[in-house]
């Protein structure tokens, strides 16, 4: 049986590893500092954050109502948008592919395909809202993007 012995890090190895490291305290300190970070202040907001779950006890059973709603058109906006997106995702990575569609074609559907990927769900939300108006529809639109 042979064991697996490792070469020692050169010199250079070495200091750059210390150096990583030492950047990486410099950063998250600069970070820290710039945050205004303070334990005191965390411990200082206990008592409002037991008074904000102690609001939550008892349950107010008279929105019960109004919350199994909201959650039954969450979820028909979940399933729809992502059948939706199921079908149109068919279609554009058949557009996408390299070895079914031409250089003109897939290559600009790729780049679209990026750029909705890069842009932030809740900016097409907004996008939609602004669009269509309120309401279950633009989230749909929102969850099939």
């Amino acid at each position: 049986m042979t064991t697996l012995t490792y070469p020692r890090p050169s010199l250079r190895q070495r200091l750059l590893h210390t150096a990583g490291i030492l950047l990486f305290i410099a950063v998250v300190s600069w970070a820290w500092r710039g945050s205004d970070f303070a334990f005191g202040k965390l411990t200082m907001g206990l008592p409002r954050m037991a008074e904000f779950f102690g609001r939550m006890l008892p349950p107010n059973i008279e929105v019960t109502a109004t919350v199994l709603q909201a959650t039954v058109e969450t979820i028909q906006i979940a399933l729809l948008g992502t059948v939706l997106s199921a079908v149109a995702s068919f279609f554009l990575g058949v557009l996408a592919a390299t070895n079914l569609t031409p250089k003109w074609i897939h290559q600009p559907v790729r780049w679209l395909l990026s750029v909705l990927r890069a842009i932030p769900m809740i900016l097409l939300a907004l996008v939609f809202v602004s669009t269509v108006g309120l309401g279950p529809f633009p989230g749909v639109l929102t969850v099939a993007v």
